[in-house]
């Protein structure tokens, strides 16, 4: 993405770029939510975030085996112009909770951009596939009142499918992480999470582990609510 600064006032322009240079990563996200067409805004944003997009999108591609790793730069630019379009409102939407949420948020976005790339150069290889799961189906707990592990709603039988399974991990992983953030228990409760529902573990084998220190009646009130939080942040994503 190329710039062109207005102006003929070199020493305006230079001070106003190492201003630039001196905003926290939320403070300059927040300028540039309400100056979304600001090229100096841009130039300082890919600046310092470029190198963590492209390295995001080649893990993505790498992890699914997508030759996309090939095209970097351009799926690069495809999360520009996500960020961009209709007025920024991606930039706005992002609510900066922690010093360095932007670059979470930025893998998130990136991360979107390669699938989507992936679906539409295999979507002329494939016969029309099923509905899928929605990313907001409930998935605590099931008819019987044990946890359904994630493996058994995704079953990886095909990449396509492996790809919903990606999605709906990385997916679920934010919204942990978002909805958990610093508070005492976080890295507990992750942990909770996925033995319960990545591991199949039930309440009760949990409560057998001596680190964790809670009943199994806690940890199913805690993975109840806990999940009901998640399904809210996934329907909102959706």
């Amino acid at each position: 993405m190329s710039y062109i600064l207005p102006g003929n006032d070199s020493e305006q322009r230079s001070f106003q770029n190492n201003n630039h240079k001196n905003l926290t990563h939320n403070d300059l996200v927040k300028q540039l939510a309400h100056a979304p067409d600001d090229e100096r805004l841009w130039s300082e944003f890919i600046q310092r975030y470029d190198k963590h997009i492209q390295r995001t999108i080649f893990v993505m591609c790498k992890r699914m085996r997508y030759r996309g790793v090939a095209q970097a730069e351009d799926l690069a630019q495809e999360v520009y112009l996500k960020l961009k379009e209709k007025n920024g409102h991606r930039l706005k939407e992002f609510e900066g909770q922690h010093a360095n949420s932007i670059f979470t948020y930025l893998e998130t976005i990136a991360a979107n951009v390669v699938r989507n790339a992936w679906r539409n150069d295999h979507a002329q290889k494939r016969p029309p596939a099923e509905k899928g799961l929605a990313l907001d189906q409930p998935v605590f707990p099931d008819s019987e009142g044990r946890g359904i592990n994630l493996a058994e709603i995704l079953p990886a039988e095909n990449w396509d499918n492996e790809v919903k399974r990606l999605e709906l991990e990385d997916a679920v992983g934010y919204c942990l992480g978002k909805i958990l953030g610093d508070k005492r228990h976080a890295q507990r409760d992750k942990l909770l999470f996925k033995l319960y529902f990545y591991q199949d573990f039930s309440a009760e084998q949990i409560a057998q582990i001596r680190q964790i220190g809670l009943s199994d009646k806690r940890i199913y009130g805690l993975l109840k609510t806990l999940s009901e939080k998640v399904r809210e942040c996934l329907r909102r994503q959706n």
